[in-house]
């Protein structure tokens, strides 16, 4: 996930150089397509680890499945009057993940741990470097020479 500051970072390199305005933004997207394919790469570990079975599109039948499906989704399709869920992945396995209702719900609580668990810790880092800026604030008071009897004290 890209924050503010890369955005702000980017418009900002674009504005001070104008012979890089074309290389720039190719970087970016570069970047942006490495985080996609992180981001999938995620999803398919929490898939793993909540009971989906990676099944590879080595048969027609099941290359004809990849195909059908929207890629990077899930999917929910009725078989015999069983719920099954399918991920399709055409460009990193190339295959098909497929759960039942247990592994879609054990999923959702495996995305929802490790949302909660991204939230602290960036909450964690910007608690640090709020910490970090007062202590050098603080820092410059005193180096300042005067200490608390600075001048814009009284």
């Amino acid at each position: 996930m890209l924050h503010a500051q890369a955005w702000g970072a980017m418009a900002m390199a674009m504005v001070r150089c104008s012979r890089g305005a074309v290389a720039l933004p190719a970087a970016f997207l570069l970047a942006l397509a490495g985080c996609a394919g992180q981001q999938t790469a995620a999803t398919e570990n929490l898939l793993a680890a909540s009971g989906f079975m990676a099944r590879p599109a080595d048969t027609s039948a099941r290359a004809a499945l990849l195909t059908s499906l929207p890629p990077h989704r899930l999917v929910l399709r009725t078989h015999n009057g069983r719920n099954i869920w399918f991920y399709a992945d055409p460009t990193i396995c190339g295959c098909v993940y497929a759960g039942d209702d247990a592994a879609y719900t054990a999923y959702r609580r495996n995305q929802f741990v490790a949302r909660l668990a991204d939230q602290r810790r960036l909450a964690a880092e910007a608690e640090e470097r709020a910490s970090y800026d007062q202590n050098v604030l603080m820092a410059d008071e005193w180096m300042s020479g005067f200490g608390p009897w600075a001048p814009y004290y009284f």
